[in-house]
């Protein structure tokens, strides 16, 4: 699938034309278009535990992106859900290798959930594919 991910950048890459990646361990933009995703760097507090989040709503995804000079910027990625657990409600408790017989949670809208959100917890399953930047109000 190709899925949305937004994330938090240091620098100005996207922004006038920039395509070179910065070396600040805090911009999560260029380090994992530098060495890809990875779980173990993952947050353990959200919803559906520690996983790497994508959602097919991109205004979703820009929630999770700061600005720089006006501009956000969100990876709108390939993942591989596997066999996902469908789930409606939270389960922080999850985590790597995710859910026992499935490789992923496909989230689905319910009461605490406003969008489809997929939850990966395994790296090789999960690329970036193109960075987009947009001007936000």
């Amino acid at each position: 699938m190709r899925l949305w991910h937004g994330t938090h950048r240091s620098c100005e890459i996207g922004a006038n034309g920039n395509t070179t990646l910065c070396h600040h361990s805090s911009c999560g933009i260029c380090n994992i278009l530098r060495n890809s995703f990875d779980v173990a760097k993952a947050k353990q507090t959200n919803m559906f535990g520690k996983g790497i989040y994508f959602s097919q709503a991109s205004h979703k995804a820009s929630q999770y992106s700061n600005k720089v000079k006006g501009r956000k910027a969100m990876l709108l990625c390939y993942v591989t859900a596997g066999n996902p657990l469908y789930l409606d409600s939270e389960a922080r408790y999850l985590g790597p290798p995710g859910p026992p017989g499935h490789d992923s949670v496909y989230a689905t809208p319910g009461p605490n959930l406003k969008y489809h959100e997929i939850v990966s917890y395994r790296n090789a399953s999960m690329r970036p594919g193109y960075l987009v930047t947009h001007v936000s109000h």
